[in-house]
């Protein structure tokens, strides 16, 4: 038996490749015999050596419909006899088993090559199906999906050095599982495309609870694994069976799906990408719920200008951002090149190729057009509109899909919307009122930045910090907005050293550093509270008051948190001989407003 089986998948990888297609007609009476032989004789109640030459006769017939339906069109009689007894044996069974699973998921697959030909849709198969998605054993087969689950697997990898892809049994393949079935249930529902049969599936509580745990899970480490490709088959058709009946209030959580399911696609299956983008990423009926939900959050935002008018401003530009979701998408598909990902048959490997299971796309896979006009210097023609509809859709990701884009840090986004300051000379004045909005959203978390973490893509983030106001002083003519960026490292919470190279290093920003306090986005009190008590700084502060470097009428923020500073720490520590030093240099300058 277990020649026979490895006959029978040989054979198809050859047929996969057009090799030995003229053995065909030669056996195509053997194949008869066999195919009646199991009408008669096979059912899901025998044993499982029968299932698996079923199952292995059935995928090779699979292969050679889908090679050359025109050859393997004169089984279909018979192929539909098998699913019709199969399919209504599999509803009332009492102990569905793997080899089972394995026999209908198969049946299923070949039915759905048939159906896609549009030739020969059988109204039986349809019934039986929808008999099946009644039938207790669906609800067993769609709860035991999350069970067999590879990408919501909890595992500790072995780490089988020569063997690193299989460091631990996938749940798919175990006895238990019926992930087999499920593959081949939504090819086939997806294929139909009958909308009764659709509405029995995603009305599964079990299928919807699967589909929660993949949109909270991590997913994207163990989806670079061979056995995670069947299981984003399985995610992508399922997506696609929500197409055929998507209600309004399902709009958001089947776009939640997609958005994770999109960087787990792997280099090798790339093809998927186009559909993907233009059927679900960009698609505007998945942005249809009225934006003003999304919106009334941030009145809860601890803001320094948290106001009607600001998120009256943030409604608005989130509604220009959507109505522009036509040349946002035309932006991400000619950018990341998706148009020119096309499946290849026969495919160039039935596994994997090299470097084939690692992802098309990364997680952050929204700011690569930013990252690109950062690279190139923001060169081209096109780089004005580049930069507006990456901002755009960077903005309504952040609005509305916050748990998704939470995957990369807020750090990262922080520093990756602030390449667009480094992207040429003036680029960035054009785009200044997106960037303000994103800035305004992502100070959402501003309790969660933490620039003195690793940040995936910076070897230093102080190196980033300087380039950044070195371009500020060079091209900014004390922009505003840009000014709002680098303030926000200087906050009391963070690491000293980034206030010391404003003050010191880059003291020539503080003449043009001109956000005044009715601009500044975040709370005043963040700038100084706790008090400053590195001696360098509180040096730096007063060297600065007396030269003039500070005054408040240009420089209204640090020049407030550098006369705050230097007067507390007085008050605070006037024991200690520094603050003696102090009072020393304040009282020889005349400096009224620190005595």
């Amino acid at each position: 038996m277990s020649l026979v089986l490895e006959s029978f998948y040989t054979w198809q990888v050859l047929l996969t490749y057009n090799l030995t297609t003229e053995m065909f007609l030669t056996f195509s009476p053997v194949i008869q015999r066999l195919l009646l032989a199991h009408v008669e004789h096979t059912s899901i109640f025998t044993n499982n050596g029968d299932h698996e030459h079923a199952t292995a006769l059935i995928s090779t017939l699979s292969v050679i419909l889908h090679a050359d339906y025109n050859r393997g069109r004169q089984f279909l009689p018979t192929l539909e006899l098998c699913a019709l007894k199969w399919l209504t044996q599999i509803s009332f069974a009492s102990n569905i088993t793997w080899t089972m699973c394995k026999l209908i998921g198969a049946t299923l697959n070949c039915a759905a090559i048939v159906a896609s030909k549009g030739e020969y849709n059988s109204k039986d198969v349809m019934i039986k199906v929808l008999k099946f998605l009644d039938s207790p054993n669906f609800m067993h087969c769609s709860n035991n999906l999350r069970k067999s689950s590879w990408l919501l697997f909890e595992y500790e990898n072995t780490k089988v050095e020569n063997l690193p892809c299989l460091g631990v049994v996938p749940p798919t393949v175990y006895d238990v599982s019926t992930f087999p079935l499920v593959a081949g249930l939504v090819s086939y529902l997806r294929t139909v495309a009958d909308m009764k049969l659709s509405e029995k599936f995603i009305s599964s509580t079990e299928i919807h609870n699967y589909l929660q745990d993949i949109i909270k899970a991590n997913i994207e480490v163990k989806a670079q694994h061979w056995y995670a490709r069947q299981e984003i088959y399985v995610l992508f058709n399922i997506i696609h069976i929500h197409q055929h009946v998507m209600s309004f209030d399902e709009s958001s959580y089947i776009h939640e799906v997609a958005l994770v399911l999109l960087p787990t696609i792997q280099n090798d299956d790339r093809y998927l990408l186009p559909d993907l983008f233009n059927t679900f990423i960009f698609n505007k009926k998945y942005f249809g719920t009225d934006i003003s939900t999304f919106v009334s959050e941030f009145t809860n935002l601890n803001l320094a200008n948290n106001s009607a008018v600001q998120n009256a401003n943030v409604k608005h530009m989130l509604s220009e951002a959507i109505k522009n979701l036509d040349a946002i998408s035309d932006c991400y598909n000619s950018v990341l090149g998706v148009n020119n990902f096309n499946l290849t048959f026969p495919p160039p490997s039935l596994t994997a190729t090299v470097q084939g299971e690692e992802s098309a796309l990364p997680t952050d896979w929204q700011f690569i057009p930013l990252l690109q006009l950062y690279n190139s210097e923001g060169s081209g023609e096109k780089a004005g509109l580049i930069a507006l509809t990456s901002l755009q859709w960077i903005l309504i990701l952040e609005m509305l899909r916050p748990e998704i884009v939470s995957a990369t840090s807020i750090s990262a986004r922080y520093c990756r919307v602030a390449c667009t300051f480094l992207a040429g000379n003036d680029l960035f004045r054009d785009v200044t009122t997106w960037l303000e909005t994103i800035l305004i959203v992502l100070l959402k978390y501003n309790s969660q930045l933490d620039f003195d973490q690793p940040i995936p893509g910076l070897t230093s983030f102080y190196d980033f910090f300087r380039q950044l106001m070195e371009h500020f002083s060079a091209v900014s003519y004390g922009n505003p907005v840009f000014g709002q960026y680098l303030l926000i490292p200087l906050q009391q919470r963070h690491n000293p050293k980034y206030r010391k190279i404003i003050w010191s290093e880059q003291a020539g920003i503080l003449r043009i550093l001109s956000t005044s306090l009715d601009q500044l986005i975040i709370p005043l009190e963040n700038f100084l509270d706790p008090c400053e008590t590195d001696i360098d700084i509180l040096s730096t502060y007063l060297g600065s008051l007396a030269k003039g470097q500070v005054r408040e009428k240009w420089c209204p923020v640090l020049y407030k948190v550098a006369v705050h500073h230097v007067a507390v720490f007085i008050n605070l520590y006037a024991d200690q001989p520094f603050t003696k030093s102090l009072l020393q240099k304040i009282k020889s300058l005349g400096y009224q407003d620190l005595r």
